[in-house]
């Protein structure tokens, strides 16, 4: 018998469920077990046999997300964040990461758990809207002929084209070094260098041309040949030169420096090589190292001296021409394990590792960690490298230095065909000289090219037979047999059980059709498909000339090139696209008109006797033709249309002449009233342009008037002027005391206006009149603000909390803490009693100015132990505790204590739990149905009853099973 303990979950607690154990017996297991995986930091909690998944006091998040988990909560409220930052979804962020609606050229600054706003350096306006960036330019910040360019939140000043200079200070000027040799050092004359006057060394482009012994000096702008010390003669000529001195010698103490007594004359220390140590040769009479020179021999060569010769060699492992420059060979590599341990496997070639430019040679640089090749051009470079940004890198340049079968893109031999959109579909691609070229397999035909896409190649038949294996004939053409889609090409569909072509787009159909509702029919998509005297309409080739409406009146029309081409005809003129008409002749008699015609309001009209006399757009009236219109493009220049005949007049100003404008219909001078008071009128391109005459400012619309002055007290402005609200006001008893632009208002003269921007700065316009008074803290000086149109010192608004210090700044009251004070500066400064840790004693850390023991703080959980190390709380549950000591310790049961395991098993208490087990020689199931052990051991099948003349025999597990025996196979055992 099958020992069940349990048959349904009710059987159980409400925190276990009935499940099957390994053996297969139904027994009450905890719903929480090793079975069920929440996220991180998140508990398992059992619910009416179910198993949930919750986040811990003091967590939030998604308990069953693995990735997720459950997080610290940190805040509740912005009070529990820096005064910078704000409490979002239990989480203190930055205030501006979350809160930034500044606009644009904008900066955001976090404030007492709110997000400010601020123009940035260089922009103004309203920083929730935008700011715009400063014209710098405007005060001309430059040198003289230098260029001004102004940029985000600062400017930049640069020399034109031609020319050079210091552009901030000094100015830009022609790039000219000199005029004359008076422009140049002494020792340089003015020459020229690339077709440009230079200063250039007097000795440097006289050359060897002074004599043996004898040196070159610069001198007043000339190049002259002197002798050395010690020696005379004709320095200028090249063969003879300078002697040496016959000076007579006991000793050389009596001889001329770099000269040596010999034979009781005074002579230089060597005339030949010989005189000279091997390792030296004779150089002006003096011994010398040639080697010592600077650049001696070329970058990266080693120099020796034998026997009086200079001789330069390339250093082992480089190569190269060395009186000119060595370079490090390459070794082929595949991986860096092919190079030795200082070297790495780069572009194919051991180079050697580095941390600096100094550990590399002369012609190196160390780039990326490995020692590079630099260069100029690609012949600096190994065979199959080229030189990209001054580095030696494996590419190439042009298609030959690639494989025939690739070719050179963005400097890499690459295979063109790898490209999968260059051919169209069912093509095949191949290479050919460096280029991919497309082609359509057998069977299979361009449309329109193989570059588009390939199509079956079109069978006619009239009979099945007449078509290949594979294919039927349908309505005369082969086609492809089917059973579904996939025995068709992309470009088809099986339909009847053939493959019938079908179109998603017009290069899917042949040359002349296009793809109407998936069927390919014949149609246009541009004009260039059609011939040259037709177009495609509405995807139709036609002849646009076919509709009524092609030309204007009186036009003729003809097609080239696909386009209407329209011809007013002979005797008229006009837009042939829109109207012809007969060439206005004007006059102010009949007489001055043909006889043929009649002067009718200033024109010469056509006479008729009837509307076959007129033109197709005329009609006969009063014995004249007179031309209708239903729009003015209907009417010649200078005409408009008025109930639909057209007459003379104007709709808009480009109609008049430049100094007119187009007043009620007709061409008149727009300046009479269009300006304000005191301001000048010139009219440009027909409309009247206002402007302010010279020192004086304003609206040109409304009055112009000179600028106020800035004061401080009334003894900065002239007689009959009062210092009102910073600026000089002129006083006044009547407007004829005011000048022009201005009225008398309050015994003060006050310019006129329509709005606050008609104003001059530190004025609004109010009541019509502009008067002394700020609209916002840019009109009033840097350490004031504008509160109700006047400016104030902001920091006399007491905005600043206790203990805080005020300062104005950028029109604005900023509050800052004292040294040694902490808190927020708008609302408190507390005295603090440290700033850092180390202002603590050693067992205590330092938190919002204050020290404090971490272990007093909470910072450990129920029954944890809390340990002060660096400062810092260190938790741990004592003995015989278990658990998250940051939370809570649990104290240790002993379960064993309460028997719980099976007959014939042993307990063994665990932290937190217990664990069974039988005991030695014994088995079976150590927690619920017990252990079996030998000396109690029955058989199966004594413990189990079989049917009449069935056997029981013992099977997999140790279990009982009846059968049937063999003589009598049927029945149920």
């Amino acid at each position: 018998m099958i020992n069940l303990k349990c048959r349904a979950n009710d059987d159980c607690s409400s925190r276990e469920q009935c499940r099957q154990n390994s053996v297969g017996q139904a027994e009450c297991k905890a719903v929480c077990d090793s079975l069920v995986l929440c996220g991180r930091n998140a508990e398992c909690i059992a619910q009416d046999h179910e198993a949930m998944c919750q986040c811990p006091e003091g967590f939030f998040g998604d308990p069953v997300d693995e990735r997720v988990g459950c997080q610290r909560i940190e805040c509740r409220s912005d009070n529990d964040c820096d005064s910078n930052e704000l409490c979002d979804n239990y989480k203190c962020k930055v205030a501006c990461s979350v809160e930034n609606k500044c606009g644009r050229n904008a900066r955001c600054e976090s404030e007492n758990h709110k997000a400010v706003c601020f123009c940035r350096d260089g922009f103004s306006g309203d920083p929730l809207k935008g700011c715009s960036n400063i014209d710098f330019c405007a005060d001309s910040p430059c040198g003289a002929g230098a260029r001004c360019t102004n940029t985000r939140g600062t400017f930049r000043c640069t020399c034109p084209p031609g020319t050079v200079g210091n552009a901030n200070e000094d100015g830009c000027v022609p790039p000219v070094e000199c005029l004359s040799d008076n422009d140049c050092p002494a020792s340089a004359y003015c020459g020229e260098e690339d077709n440009k006057p230079k200063c250039k060394n007097a000795c440097e482009d006289y050359g060897n041309k002074c004599g043996p012994n004898s040196e070159c000096v610069s001198a007043n702008h000339k190049a002259l040949c002197q002798c050395r010390d010690g020696y005379e003669g004709t320095p200028n000529d090249a063969l003879v030169g300078c002697r040496p001195k016959v000076v007579s010698c006991a000793n050389n103490k009596d001889c001329p420096p770099a000269t040596i007594c010999d034979g009781g004359l005074c002579r230089p220390p060597c005339q030949s090589d010989d005189e000279c140590g091997l390792l030296e040769a004779c150089i002006r009479g003096q011994c010398s190292n040639l080697c010592d020179k600077p650049k001696a021999c070329g970058l990266n060569a080693m120099c020796d001296m034998v026997n009086h010769k200079k001789h330069c060699t390339c250093p082992p492992t480089f190569t190269g021409t060395a009186d000119t420059e060595c370079y490090r060979l390459p070794t082929f590599c595949k991986t860096s394990e092919n190079c030795q341990d200082d070297q790495m496997c780069k572009s194919g070639g051991c180079v050697p590792k580095c941390t600096g430019h100094e550990e590399c040679a002369q012609n190196e640089m160390c780039i990326q960690g490995s020692c590079t090749l630099t260069c100029r051009v690609d012949n600096d470079c190994f065979l199959g490298h080229i030189c990209l940004s001054n580095t030696c890198l494996i590419g190439c340049r042009t298609n030959d230095d690639c494989t025939s079968s690739e070719s050179c893109q963005n400097n890499q031999c690459r295979n063109p065909c790898e490209k999968s959109s260059l051919c169209g579909p069912h093509a095949e691609c191949t290479v050919v000289n460096y280029r991919a070229q497309c082609s359509c397999p057998a069977g299979f035909i361009p449309n329109p090219s193989a570059n588009i896409a390939c199509v079956r190649e079109p069978i006619g038949c009239s009979l099945n037979s007449d078509c290949g294996p594979g294919f039927t004939c349908s309505s005369g053409t082969c086609l492809a047999i089917c059973s579904s889609a996939a025995n068709c090409l992309d470009s088809e569909q099986c339909d009847g059980n053939t493959c019938r072509p079908v179109c998603r787009r017009d290069d899917d159909c042949r040359s002349g059709e296009i793809c109407d509702n998936l069927m390919c029919v014949v149609g246009c998509r541009a004009d260039t498909e059609c011939r040259n005297d037709q177009a495609c309409i509405e995807n139709t080739c036609k002849n646009p000339c076919a509709s009524p409406t092609s030309c204007g009146n009186n036009a003729k029309c003809s097609v080239q090139e696909h386009r209407v081409v329209c011809e007013c005809n002979d005797g008229l003129e006009g837009d042939p696209y829109v109207n012809c008409r007969l060439k206005v002749t004007s006059c102010d008699s009949n007489d001055d008109c043909p006889d043929s015609a009649s002067c009718v309001s200033g024109t010469c009209r056509s006479k008729c006797s009837g509307d076959n006399s007129c033109l197709d757009n005329e009609r006969c009236m009063d014995g004249v033709c007179k031309e209708i219109c239903s729009s003015d493009f209907q009417c010649g220049a200078g005409t408009i249309c008025q109930r639909r005949l057209c007459v003379a007049g104007c709709r808009r100003d480009s109609s008049c002449p430049d100094k007119m404008s187009c007043i009620d219909r007709e061409c008149r001078d727009p300046c009479p009233s269009a300006c304000g008071e005191c301001a000048l009128c010139e009219v440009f391109n027909n409309k009247a342009q206002c402007s302010c005459p010279a020192d004086t400012i304003g609206n040109p619309l409304v009055s112009c008037n000179k600028p106020a002055r800035i004061c401080s007290s009334s003894d900065d402005c002239s007689s009959g002027e009062d210092c009102t609200e910073g600026y000089c006001v002129s006083s006044c008893s009547s407007d004829s005391d005011c000048t022009c632009g201005q009225v008398c208002h309050d015994k003060q003269c006050k310019s006129q206006c329509r709005k606050s921007t008609d104003c001059a700065q530190g004025f609004l316009c109010m009541s019509g009149k502009c008067t002394a008074a700020c609209r916002s803290s840019n009109d009033c000086p840097v350490g004031q603000s504008c509160v109700n149109t006047k400016c104030r010192d902001p920091c006399e608004l007491k905005t600043c909390g206790t203990n805080a210090i005020c300062r104005a700044s950028n029109n604005r009251a900023v509050c800052l803490c004292p040294p040694d004070f902490r808190g927020i500066p708008t609302v408190e400064c507390r005295k603090s009693e440290c700033s850092q840790d180390e202002d603590c004693r050693h067992n205590q850390m330092c938190s919002e100015g204050k020290c404090i023991n971490p272990c007093e703080a909470g910072f450990c959980g129920i029954n944890a132990q809390c340990t002060v190390v660096n400062r810092r709380a260190q938790c741990q549950c004592p003995a015989n505790y278990y658990g998250n000591p940051e939370t809570e310790c649990t104290e240790d049961v002993n379960e064993c204590a309460r028997n719980p395991c099976a007959n014939n098993a042993e307990c063994k208490n665990t932290i937190g739990s217990y664990v069974c087990e039988c005991s030695p020689s014994c088995q079976g199931d150590a927690y619920h149905a017990g252990c079996i052990c030998p000396s109690d051991q029955v058989s199966p099948c004594a413990l189990r009853t079989c049917g009449i003349s069935a056997k029981c025999r013992t099977v997999l597990n140790n279990a009982a099973e009846c059968f049937c025996p063999s003589n009598m196979p049927l029945g149920d055992p």
